[in-house]
């Protein structure tokens, strides 16, 4: 797990309202197929365990995915699991990002990195984009990945 994908998963973690069960990460630059850029999405979707299983659409298992504090776990998918894989990984991000000590999740608009660069936060309803600089100057890059959700139906 790429320490850039564990910030932004950690982000939508923290992002995504209380009722939502299934939520995207979409990366707009994902790839490209005949010559075209498509979007690259993961899929999450919340387990009675509490934890968000992810999908690399079409299909391939990431494992599964779980805050607790400032640490993001990951358990292996169910294939590795049948052939003995039960070490799960965790990720401080702590050692990352500069978490203030009371942060509201519903209007955070910037979060600085450990390193030099950080993550920008923009709202639209039903998704958050997060912008990732790395350094600064002529040096820096950028990318963007996208946290999108449904309302949840009226019931």
């Amino acid at each position: 797990m790429s320490g850039l994908f564990s910030i932004v998963v950690f982000i939508a973690l923290n992002v995504i309202p209380a009722d939502v069960n299934v939520f995207e990460i979409a990366d707009p630059a994902g790839g490209t197929v005949n010559g075209k850029p498509v979007e690259k999405v993961m899929r999450f979707t919340k387990q009675e365990t509490g934890g968000w299983q992810a999908v690399d659409l079409p299909r391939d298992e990431l494992g599964t995915f779980s805050l607790d504090g400032n640490k993001l776990t990951v358990a292996p998918p169910e294939d590795e699991r049948k052939r003995g894989n039960t070490k799960s990984m965790v990720a401080s991000m702590d050692s990352m990002l500069n978490i203030p000590n009371e942060v509201d999740w519903t209007s955070i608009t910037k979060l600085e990195l450990k390193r030099d660069g950080h993550a920008s936060l923009s709202r639209k309803p039903n998704q958050v984009s997060v912008e990732l600089t790395i350094g600064s100057g002529e040096r820096s890059s950028k990318r963007t990945l996208i946290v999108r959700w449904k309302e949840k139906e009226q019931e």
